[in-house]
């Protein structure tokens, strides 16, 4: 398996770049390990500053579209973080079963309660700038 990097560059006028690479890595930690002596080797040889770099890998995942799937269709849930801001979480090609007949989402639903979940304590994934779930406050069809 190989790793995607991407290095975000600064110059001395605030101006980023970025430029992108294939590791050879098989496991993260030498992936990380690697491009951290790789940034060392590019400040050798360039005046740019760094402001991030990402690893990342691509996977194939083929999971066909349901019938009558619309990415001009969307939901918005609205959620508390733990900030105490308001997130709106989207959901893009939402499922028509999970809307109530005045166009809201049905927030009880058992599978946009477990989509949520992800997003919340004890989850695995978090949103803003990573910040976690609170609460659901009110889901509605994007117009």
């Amino acid at each position: 398996m190989a790793f995607e990097v991407g290095l975000t560059l600064v110059d001395d006028y605030a101006r980023t770049t970025t430029r992108r690479f294939t590791n050879t890595a098989t496991l993260v930690a030498d992936a990380l390990t690697q491009v951290g002596a790789f940034i060392t080797l590019l400040l050798a040889v360039s005046d740019a500053g760094t402001v991030k770099h990402e690893i990342t890998t691509r996977t194939v995942a083929s999971n066909a579209a349901d019938s009558g799937a619309n990415k001009d269709v969307g939901g918005t849930i609205h959620c508390r973080l733990d900030n105490g801001k308001v997130y709106p979480l989207h959901i893009p090609c939402i499922k028509a079963a999970m809307l109530n007949p005045d166009g809201t989402i049905d927030i009880a639903d058992a599978a946009i309660t477990a989509y949520v979940d992800e997003f919340m304590t004890g989850g695995h994934f978090t949103v803003s700038e990573g910040n976690l779930i609170d609460e659901i406050l009110y889901g509605e069809l994007d117009g």
